[in-house]
Formats: C-alpha cells, structure tokens, sequence
C-alpha cells in the first residue's frame, strides 16, 4: 500500500510538472490540446500560476492521488480470494 502511494505521487508530481511548464512555456497551445482532449471549449480560460498554486497544486495532486490509489490498494488486499 505504502509502495503503490509512494509511486503514484510521485509520478503524479512529475506529470503535473510538465504540465504547469506546457502552460508557462505555450499557454494557448497547451489549453488548445487539453480543449481538444477534454472535448471542452477552454480558450478563453486563462490562469496565472503563481509559486502558491504552483506548490498547493503540486502537493494536493500528488498526495490526493497518492492517498486514492493507497485506498485502492487497501481495499484490494481486503477482498476476498477466488
């Protein structure tokens, strides 16, 4: 449970990192490719990162993520075997 939260926050951080650099480095392309894999309209949505979303973001994806699959793995180790 511990290696499976471990694992998934960290990659969770790693991927929200490239994605907050594609949204400092190319804002219009990168909420052009997310409209598009979203099936959204968000090009008129813009947003400021600031170094407090940046670090509150970072945490609550990781470690959200993190806890979730944790809880998935706990619940798995708990059911039953066929």
């Amino acid at each position: 449970m511990r290696s499976l939260f471990l694992a998934t926050a960290i990659i969770t951080g790693i991927a929200y990192l490239i994605c907050i650099l594609f949204l400092t480095v190319a804002p219009e392309i990168t909420m052009g490719f997310f409209s598009y894999v979203l099936h959204a309209n968000l090009s008129g949505i813009t947003r400021s990162i600031t170094w407090g979303s940046f670090i509150v973001g970072l945490v609550v994806w990781s470690v959200g993520t993190g806890l979730y699959a944790a809880f998935v793995a706990r619940l798995y180790n708990k059911l039953p075997v066929r």
